[in-house]
C-alpha cells in the first residue's frame, strides 16, 4: 500500500489494534481500507494464545458450545482462498 499517496513506512512508535465483534463477521472500512471484523471460527479459536475473554463467551455462547462450528462465526465475511487456491493465484 505504500504506493498510495500519504502511505509510507515508518520506524519506531507503536500500533494499537481494536477488534470489532458483530453477530457475524463483517467487512468494515476505515480510511478507505477494508478489513474483516474479529473472526472467531474454530481454527482461529484454537490458535489463540489465551482463552477468549469471558465477556466474549458470555456475549456469544454458541462459541463455547460448538467452538465456532456451524454457527454464524464459523464463516468469514467473504470467500477466502484455501492453501491450494492461494498457490494457484501466486
Amino acid at each position: 500500500m505504500t504506493w498510495r499517496p500519504g502511505v509510507s513506512i515508518g520506524t519506531g512508535g507503536w500500533v494499537s489494534y481494536q477488534h470489532l465483534l458483530f453477530d457475524r463477521p463483517e467487512i468494515v472500512f476505515a480510511n478507505a481500507a477494508a478489513s474483516e471484523s474479529l473472526f472467531l471460527g474454530a481454527k482461529c479459536l484454537a490458535a489463540l494464545t489465551r482463552d477468549p475473554p469471558a465477556e466474549v463467551m458470555q456475549l456469544c455462547p454458541d462459541l463455547q458450545r460448538g467452538q465456532g462450528r456451524g454457527d454464524s462465526h464459523a464463516r468469514t465475511a467473504r470467500l477466502c482462498a484455501d492453501r491450494f487456491q492461494a498457490r494457484l493465484l501466486a
